[in-house]
């Protein structure tokens, strides 16, 4: 392309701003791409800020090394910058306000808390295992029953340590199903024993802070926007005087003053 959105971004002005889109401005910053809510700055629009595929070439060709966006910008926006960013090989992270980020925990806890959540991620992938086959002839039944196609997983953006995104995979829809699962137990099983892949990937831990959506995340207050700091753990921590409620770290959108 004649035109990255870095390029433009370094020569718009001295400030490096560039307000490219009614949604969204950004900024270059030591080889960070900020998507800020729009500022007062109006400069050309960027075509590749509509449309995935001449954003996924930008990012491909600029040289930076990760996407920090506000959450401000909305499930849906966010959603199109991480899908783009995933195919262009670039980290997105969600950008937490200074006055939420916390110190992180010593290297010796990390490294033990790593090692722990690999042993008991390879223990339990025998049980993945046998729950995906399981899984995969009851859609077939299902399927041959109904003669409609479906998918075994679903892919959901999901927000971790630092407010990074990472997809999550979970079993599909039609899996999932209140017909098929006569348990809880059955119910918890389906819904978490496919997080274990991002537990072995360093997305999550076996037991930490809840794994917010990236739905959920953009509707959290500032005092929920801290817990993003924290590994995302398969298992809650269990509760004590640190720990936030959840319920209320969400934004209460009828309260607010539009």
């Amino acid at each position: 392309m004649t035109n990255s959105i870095i390029s433009t971004v370094e020569n718009s002005t001295n400030t490096k701003h560039l307000s490219a889109s009614p949604y969204c401005t950004l900024q270059w910053r030591r080889g960070q791409l900020l998507v800020k809510t729009p500022g007062k700055v109006k400069l050309p629009y960027i075509a590749a800020l509509e449309k995935e595929e001449l954003l996924v070439d930008c990012l491909k060709h600029s040289p930076i090394d990760l996407v920090k966006i506000d959450p401000k910008i909305g499930q849906a926006r966010i959603k199109f910058w991480a899908d783009a960013s995933e195919q262009a090989s670039k980290s997105i992270f969600l950008n937490i306000p200074s006055a939420c980020q916390i110190p992180d925990s010593h290297w010796l806890l990390r490294g033990l808390q790593r090692i722990t959540d690999m042993v008991g991620a390879f223990v339990l992938l025998p049980l993945l295992g046998l729950v995906i086959v399981f899984c995969y002839l009851l859609m077939l039944f299902n399927s041959s029953n109904s003669h409609s196609s479906s998918s075994l997983f679903d892919q959901e953006w999901h927000v971790g340590k630092r407010g990074k995104l990472f997809r999550v995979s979970k079993f599909g829809i039609e899996v999932v199903n209140k017909k098929n699962v006569n348990s809880e137990w059955h119910l918890f099983l389906l819904e978490n024993l496919p997080l274990l892949l991002n537990v072995l990937r360093g997305d999550m831990s076996l037991i930490g802070r809840p794994c917010f959506s990236l739905e959920e995340a953009v509707k959290l207050n500032t005092k929920g926007l801290a817990q993003l700091n924290r590994v995302p753990g398969i298992l809650p921590m269990l509760s004590n005087s640190d720990e936030l409620d959840t319920s209320s770290n969400l934004l209460h959108l009828d309260s607010q003053t539009l």
